[in-house]
């Protein structure tokens, strides 16, 4: 009797455990704000994260935010947008700091505080949880996280 308890509860456990990393494969969005009708793709994406674009395509400015390094979106987006580890990225902003050849992307602590400043700015082009999203916001990229 006791060894079936035991069994009910590591089951119970392990239910739990992949509902929750059910919950954590939301997919990554790059968003802009609604009213930016820019052809935004990977590579426009990639290079203005490197630093390499500062401008869309009319001219007017761009601007990157980027989660924190603590959020497991982070790492996804440079490994699957950028191509980088994070190490890497790091690397290459404190290079341009240094050199005084650029500034890194504003980095915030969460998607809402990306998607309110990406819905407030037209400049801004930032990443989200796709839990996150709302339709005041144009989702440009989409990466899939399982």
């Amino acid at each position: 009797m006791r060894k079936n308890m035991i069994i009910k509860r590591v089951i119970a456990t392990t239910l739990f455990c992949l509902s929750l990393i059910g919950l954590a494969s939301a997919d990554l969005l790059v968003i802009v704000h609604p009213e930016n009708t820019n052809t935004i793709d990977a590579r426009f994406v990639k290079n203005l994260y490197l630093g390499k674009e500062n401008q869309f395509d009319n001219g007017d400015d761009a601007e990157a935010l980027m989660l924190d390094d603590n959020n497991e979106l982070t790492e996804l987006f440079l490994k699957e947008i950028v191509n980088q580890k994070p190490v890497q990225f790091k690397r290459l902003w404190s290079k341009a700091l240094f050199t005084g050849k650029g500034t890194p992307p504003q980095v915030l602590a969460s998607s809402a505080d990306v998607l309110r400043l990406v819905m407030s700015n037209p400049t801004m082009v930032g990443y989200i949880d796709s839990e996150a999203y709302t339709n005041d916001v144009r989702a440009v990229l989409r990466i899939k996280t399982k």
